[in-house]
């Protein structure tokens, strides 16, 4: 799907168009390759790092092809099961600013309901006013995950199986935020010199911007992780007490209950015993198996193992 909006200054909001003119921002979602190939052949831009965006396992880099920048972003998406980052890849054409992803992007209406959004006639702003869309995908995922974590590390004794298999999937999250926002963050870097695009001093301070808060999030997203796995030491740590005090006290039930089995086993043989004619001899048993059970609790006890 292709969708053409442009926004000029007299403009309040993005506007719908139906060709493809100067200073329009032209967005593709689940284009084919035929698609593709067509619109590169139709606009001179590189088809390879085109039908690279509709990987869903490109990673962010930054490429540059006969004058032309090629962006690849990842942003956090809720719309997939299989993965927590869905790629984006924004190029900016002389003519115009094309953003190309394999899947829909929940962000991208954020960004036409945006009335704040710069005029897609200024390609530099928009794209970086993109930038800034994703940066705060970024931050409401992460802030998400943290809240979680925190409510669940409250009481460590307490976690359930489901709120651990929720901290798996919560850290495989994370990491591969981590290993989206890490080239990311080299990629702002490398926008900062103003090599790649002419930048002006106000678009230096917002892209000075996005590198403070791509590093705050790689802190963020570090300092998470390590909390989810010292919630799962401690967790481990009081499962395995729990189950060795269950193990020692099935252990001591056992040895206690040993005695008299033992005992009344003896008394049960079909011999001649001592007190097989005495009137209180069920008595004189059960008080020798408490006796013995007795003593041998008291030696537990005295060597700790209790």
């Amino acid at each position: 799907m292709q969708t053409i909006r442009q926004r000029t200054l007299r403009d309040t909001v993005l506007q719908e168009v139906s060709d493809i003119r100067p200073g329009v921002w032209i967005h593709m979602e689940e284009p084919s390759r035929d698609d593709l190939e067509s619109f590169a052949s139709e606009h001179n831009l590189e088809q390879g790092l085109l039908t690279d965006a509709i990987d869903p396992y490109e990673v962010p880099r930054l490429e540059i092809e006969n004058g032309i920048p090629y962006f690849f972003c990842r942003v956090p998406s809720k719309e997939r099961r299989d993965m927590s980052t869905i790629p984006l890849m924004i190029a900016i054409h002389p003519k115009f600013v094309v953003s190309i992803a394999p899947d829909t992007h929940g962000f991208i209406s954020s960004i036409i309901r945006n009335t704040a959004i710069p005029p897609t006639t200024q390609k530099v702003k928009f794209f970086i006013a993109m930038l800034s869309a994703i940066t705060q995908q970024y931050n409401r995922s992460i802030m998400s995950a943290r809240r979680e974590v925190n409510r669940i590390k409250v009481a460590p004794n307490e976690v359930t199986d489901a709120e651990i298999l929720r901290f798996v999937q919560l850290e495989s999250d994370l990491n591969e935020y981590l290993s989206s926002l890490q080239p990311m963050h080299t990629m702002y870097e490398e926008l900062f010199k103003g090599s790649v695009l002419k930048l002006y001093e106000e678009d230096k301070d917002l892209i000075d911007d996005l590198i403070l808060s791509s590093e705050q999030q790689i802190s963020g997203i570090t300092s998470t992780l390590k909390t989810i796995v010292n919630i799962r030491q401690a967790y481990s740590v009081v499962a395995t007490n729990r189950l060795n005090n269950v193990i020692t006290t099935l252990t001591i039930v056992t040895v206690l209950l040993t005695v008299p089995t033992i005992v009344t086993s003896f008394f049960g043989m079909n011999v001649p015993l001592p007190l097989e004619r005495a009137p209180y001899a069920t008595f004189i048993i059960v008080t020798l198996s408490a006796i013995i059970m007795s003593a041998v609790f008291w030696f537990m006890k005295r060597n700790k193992w209790l």
